[in-house]
């Protein structure tokens, strides 16, 4: 799918990929790095939940940032979903933004459009909080499919429409999310 997009569609994929000051959590080795000129990446698009503390900052060590003990469900399950699509970095706002250096902050909300928009795609976790988790990562889908057997005919349920389900979402719900969701030029919704 990515391949084709980048092949095939030129004029929405060759955005310059360098944000100066732009973090991101390398899902391999589990540390948030500096982001290089050549990094790839897949954003994360959620919503924190009415908890209201924000992440534990580090400190920088030599363009590293030790790994947080807290990461909530959906970001870990996010990491495992950008490696096995064949990425290795994701950008996370609660983490690769420094919510306690001001001009940090700053710098990078100012940018978090243009970071939506030059990630491969975001990766929309349409769930309450934080600690939701994606359906089929660490926890079970919601609904199964249901079959059908009828005479001559098998049928299968296949639950809900998805649009449905993501309107009455509470990620939908959200104008931060909006963003995530409006400039990125691919979306995976789960």
């Amino acid at each position: 799918w990515i391949s084709n997009c980048l092949r095939y569609h030129e004029r929405c994929c060759t955005e310059s990929l360098f944000l100066g000051g732009m973090r991101l959590i390398d899902c391999q080795m589990k540390q948030i790095i500096d982001a290089k000129p050549c990094s790839r990446w897949v954003a994360l698009s959620y919503v924190w939940g009415s908890e209201t503390t924000t992440p534990r900052q580090w400190t920088h060590n030599g363009g590293r940032y030790p790994w947080p003990s807290d990461i909530p469900r959906t970001v870990t399950d996010t990491m495992v979903v950008t490696v096995e699509t064949g990425y290795r970095y994701l950008w996370c706002e609660a983490y690769c933004i420094d919510q306690e250096d001001v001009a940090h902050k700053a710098d990078q909300i100012s940018k978090m459009g243009k970071i939506y928009r030059c990630a491969d795609f975001a990766i929309v976790a349409t769930g309450p909080n934080k600690h939701h988790g994606l359906p089929g990562v660490s926890s079970s889908r919601v609904s199964e499919q249901q079959k059908f057997h009828l005479p001559g005919r098998d049928l299968i349920y296949m639950g809900p429409d998805p649009l449905y389900t993501i309107l009455q979402s509470t990620w939908m719900e959200r104008a931060w999310t909006f963003q995530g969701g409006y400039l990125s030029k691919r979306l995976l919704v789960l």
